[in-house]
């Protein structure tokens, strides 16, 4: 005890250090934000026996879908465009770091007993452009995928009135 009396600073001194240290990283390094969304797959409201699911993939292959409709270069380039996070007069190979930037700034997850929740984040330094960038990605993403499903509800049902119209004759 009266060694460690004497050698105090010894003990006191690197932990002041590391506290000091720690807290000028905390203070230098830029905050970072993290906007996420949660999307809901539902499950078709027609029974199976009646009308076959026109969506048969499996998990994972809707989950490689959906990242690669969202981190799509044209995509994330409307998105840039429209919430106007860069100057519009930028080209080229400053736009091509941008948009790499942001998509590695992405995340898909799938979560739910059914795999049946996907949630979106995106990481950047304004709050603001973080909310905003997720929001339009997921808005951009249903919105696409309301259309796809049209077109195959389409197809689904000139198929069925053709082959109606084929029994009729």
């Amino acid at each position: 005890w009266l060694i460690i009396c004497r050698h105090r600073w010894l003990l006191i001194l690197p932990f002041v250090t590391v506290c000091i240290g720690t807290m000028l990283f905390s203070f230098t390094r830029p905050n970072v934000y993290r906007a996420s969304i949660s999307v809901l797959v539902e499950a078709p409201k027609v029974p199976e026996t009646y009308v076959q699911s026109t969506v048969a993939t499996r998990v994972q292959e809707r989950l490689r879908t959906i990242t690669q409709q969202i981190r799509s270069r044209t995509r994330l380039e409307q998105v840039t465009r429209e919430l106007q996070l860069i100057d519009p007069s930028v080209e080229g190979l400053a736009l091509d770091d941008y948009l790499t930037k942001m998509s590695k700034s992405i995340a898909i997850t799938v979560q739910g007993s059914g795999n049946d929740i996907f949630i979106v984040s995106y990481e950047g330094q304004d709050p603001h452009t973080v909310m905003l960038v997720v929001n339009k990605l997921v808005s951009l993403f249903i919105n696409d995928n309301l259309k796809m499903r049209e077109q195959y509800a389409e197809g689904t049902t000139e198929f069925l009135e053709t082959e109606l119209q084929r029994v009729r004759n």
